[in-house]
């Protein structure tokens, strides 16, 4: 895709910041996680709309997008580079061109335009002083460019924080951001690297810990398939997680699900039970199963 100068900055300076977005229905605020360029969309999430409500919302056109300042617990200060260590999670690779051409921008500018957002670690963890949390890009810059100073937004993350910011920046969760896992531009992890970055979270947190995100739950299938499993198959499978909490998971069971989905979506119990079966195998909640294969009876 051809980038655009405007573009370029919105992304660099707005994607996965608290943003403010004005249309002629209102006003709404959240977390800015997907801009379609095409489209002229922006996809928010944890939103509030114009009417309270909270939710993932797609705004398109006639909007304006406005940056929220950071809340007052973030401390602006200049630090060494080389005091800060990247996020243990991160394992993108930056070898492509345009992260050169990135990274002569930043040797000709001696610093990037938003500084990346870190945490203090404590003196007995780690030589390194600070971790990042969200910039993992923008240090492998300001390295590679040999920058020895940049400014920083320091905040307080404990060590399970600092996780669930890294998964909600590289682990897309709804089918808008699933449209741009691909897309290296658009900042989520493709499978292949999503894989990787679950199995090193897993050496810090258990799985029953990590299904407490939504996005991992939403990913399990493909983050716990065999390798020789098909990914695509899975993916084109799942759906936007259905919470449990709106059908008491506690109360279902294979079978519960297999007869509701027949009684509901009148196809032959035969092809309900291998469906289900097939991804309970992958460790899919049910609630999860339910809502995929509502969607996918459907079509």
């Amino acid at each position: 895709m051809a980038q655009n100068p405007f573009w370029d900055a919105v992304e660099d300076d707005m994607r996965g910041e608290r943003v403010r977005v004005t249309t002629p229905n209102g006003a709404y605020t959240g977390i800015l996680a997907v801009i379609n360029y095409n489209q002229d969309q922006l996809l928010l999430r944890d939103a509030t709309t114009p009417d309270g409500d909270a939710a993932t919302v797609t705004i398109s056109s006639d909007y304006q997008l406005e940056l929220l300042a950071d809340d007052t617990n973030v401390d602006l200060r200049t630090v060494d580079v080389a005091s800060i260590r990247a996020s243990p999670y991160s394992v993108r690779e930056y070898d492509s061109p345009e992260f050169d051409a990135f990274v002569r921008q930043v040797r000709e500018n001696r610093w990037v335009a938003k500084p990346p957002l870190v945490r203090p670690l404590t003196a007995d963890t780690t030589a390194a002083e600070y971790e990042i949390v969200s910039g993992n890009k923008r240090l492998a810059a300001l390295q590679r460019a040999g920058i020895d100073e940049q400014l920083v937004r320091v905040r307080s993350f404990d060590a399970w924080e600092a996780g669930a910011y890294f998964i909600d920046e590289h682990f897309p969760l709804t089918d808008a951001e699933f449209t741009n896992i691909e897309d290296d531009y658009a900042g989520w992890y493709t499978v292949e690297q999503m894989r990787a970055a679950y199995e090193r979270l897993r050496d810090e947190w258990s799985r029953e810990e990590l299904l407490s995100h939504p996005a991992i739950e939403r990913n399990i299938a493909l983050l716990t398939a065999p390798d020789d499993a098909d990914l695509s198959e899975i993916t084109d499978t799942l759906t936007p997680v259905c919470s449990d909490s709106e059908e008491d998971s506690a109360e279902q069971t294979p079978e519960t699900v297999i007869a509701g989905l027949v009684e509901e979506t009148e196809r032959d119990e035969d092809t309900v039970r291998d469906d289900v079966e097939t991804l309970c195998e992958f460790d899919v909640p049910l609630g999860s199963i339910k809502g995929s294969l509502r969607r996918k009876y459907a079509e």
